[in-house]
């Protein structure tokens, strides 16, 4: 058989030539790798039209592994004017060409839409620097900057922190496991033992990602009247699913609950569940005994105060320190708990939720007997 160029030895350039003289020329293996060297150089802020020809010609390939490696790339393209070669792939015979184009389309309005969200919060950021620099001087405005820098490196540094030492653990038990089967001494309860572990830790690793994703994000400003009996409700259903999905038997958890039922509150219904989740989970969480048999008890007590509600959640555990509070009132993610179940922003996230709506968070605390969270909302 004819030797055939490898892609590295293929000038871009020269691609377009050879694939319309005789495609079989470049092995379809190769022809799949040129895709991602067009798209790096499409991204790379060169001339896009060359290259976006040879990627069409690429399009048309009779193999379909090559037509999804384009398809994939659909999420990234540069460019506005993609929605030809969309509906191309979209309507290709092979299922999972069509299968790639709609994730990689959906990808690409997930990423337009963050995007848009990144952009609108680097120009309020630039408009709130502004506003404080005309009304109090460019000193102040300064100061904000700098305050507002030192709050974000506390907060790289401190998700940085945890983050490493979730790794540090993920690859100790990997090279365990390595080691064990190199050397034969690797049993089948030995494994299943670090995979849960494992398991563990990339689970951690998601709530950590999902939890710093709700702490950028802005809340939003769309308020309806709500039962607060309902959200106290919906709340405690969601934290007794997700803790017994972790494992943890409740059997001892007693929750007590008075709430007046006509009483309502005007909010965004989604970020008041999920502040109302975070405090419950965090009660429950810290209640005394192991972390697999909670025991204790969370009370949760509602009432009016002038045109105010007062949603008051206390437990009888192990409680929070000073410090870790103080981070939490400056909406500053704290430590994961002592049992290593948190990730240090549920009650931080909380915090952000309530003040959005205008209300307020107060966390009082004696270690080893409790803690009380009171949340206070407009009424509706």
């Amino acid at each position: 058989m004819p030797s055939q160029a490898k892609p590295q030895a293929i000038d871009l350039d020269d691609a377009l030539t050879q694939l319309t003289e005789n495609r079989e020329s470049i092995a379809w293996t190769h022809r799949r790798k040129l895709v991602s060297r067009v798209v790096s150089q499409m991204s790379s802020g060169q001339s896009v039209e060359p290259f976006r020809t040879l990627l069409l010609v690429l399009s048309d390939d009779p193999k379909p592994e090559v037509r999804k490696e384009v398809a994939n790339s659909l999420a990234t393209l540069p460019g506005q004017n993609i929605s030809e070669l969309a509906e191309k792939f979209l309507n290709d015979p092979h299922a999972y060409v069509a299968s790639a184009a709609k994730q990689s389309m959906r990808r690409r309005k997930k990423l337009a839409v963050e995007s848009q969200k990144n952009k609108r919060g680097l120009d309020l950021v630039i408009a709130l620097h502004q506003q404080i620099e005309e009304q109090h001087g460019k000193e102040a405005a300064d100061s904000a900057r700098q305050m507002a820098e030192h709050l974000y490196d506390t907060l790289i540094s401190a998700s940085v922190h945890e983050m490493n030492h979730v790794m540090t653990s993920l690859k100790a038990n990997t090279n365990r496991i390595i080691e064990r089967q190199n050397t034969g001494k690797l049993t089948e309860k030995y494994l299943q033992g670090k995979i849960k572990h494992i398991a563990g830790n990339l689970d951690f690793l998601e709530r950590m990602l999902n939890d710093m994703r709700n702490y950028a994000r802005p809340v939003s400003d769309q308020r309806q009247g709500v039962s607060i009996a309902d959200l106290v409700t919906e709340a405690i259903s969601i934290v007794m699913s997700n803790l017994r999905g972790n494992g943890m038997d409740l059997g001892q958890v007693v929750i007590n609950k008075s709430i007046p039922a006509e009483l309502k509150i005007k909010v965004s219904r989604l970020h008041i569940v999920a502040a109302l989740v975070n405090v419950l989970k965090n009660a429950c969480e810290f209640l005394s005994s192991d972390s697999q048999s909670p025991m204790g008890t969370v009370e949760i007590d509602v009432s009016q105060l002038d045109d105010q509600a007062m949603i008051v959640v206390r437990d009888t555990g192990m409680g929070i320190p000073a410090e870790m509070i103080a981070e939490i009132r400056q909406c500053l993610p704290g430590r994961t708990t002592r049992r290593g179940n948190g990730t240090g922003f549920g009650l931080c996230n909380a915090q952000r939720s309530v003040m959005a709506h205008d209300g307020i968070l107060q966390i009082d605390s004696i270690e080893d007997q409790g803690t009380t969270v009171t949340l206070i909302l407009p009424l509706a």
